[in-house]
């Protein structure tokens, strides 16, 4: 009988070990293609916006503008916020996974944000960076 509980405490503490590991460690949801491409087609509707792309590398998501020089500081910012706002919105709409599912509000930036840190970079070409900002995992702003 003591051998039995033994055994059983044993099996129930490997298998909590288990889910808190998966919880806290792994892999990020996967990004879908679609949310990537439609994020980009919509920053680039932007007159200011000559190019983007975005890179995703284990939990790392870098969202890249390349801007006309006429663009100001303040307009940046809101294009680099704008892009990160919309890239949640379209992971949000593309995703099957339910983690990624939460869509950004005025003062939250999205369900993807709770998986990944972001590197919001607006250039003007490939050595000339104009801004520079990142989205803390689970952040509620962009630290410029």
């Amino acid at each position: 009988m003591v051998k039995t509980a033994h055994h059983l405490l044993s099996c129930l503490s490997l298998v909590v070990l288990a889910i808190v590991l998966t919880a806290c460690g792994g892999s990020p949801p996967a990004i879908p293609q679609a949310a990537i491409d439609d994020a980009v087609a919509f920053i680039l509707q932007d007159a200011m916006v000559r190019d983007a792309a975005i890179r995703i590398e284990n939990d790392q998501i870098v969202l890249a503008i390349v801007a006309n020089r006429a663009i100001n500081q303040q307009y940046a910012r809101q294009l680099g916020d704008n892009f990160a706002r919309y890239f949640a919105t379209a992971t949000a709409t593309w995703a099957s996974d339910e983690r990624l599912k939460k869509v950004p509000t005025r003062d939250y930036y999205g369900g993807v944000w709770e998986h990944y840190t972001g590197t919001i970079v607006i250039a003007f070409d490939t050595d000339t960076v104009f801004q520079r900002g990142t989205l803390a995992k689970g952040g509620k702003s962009i630290r410029w």
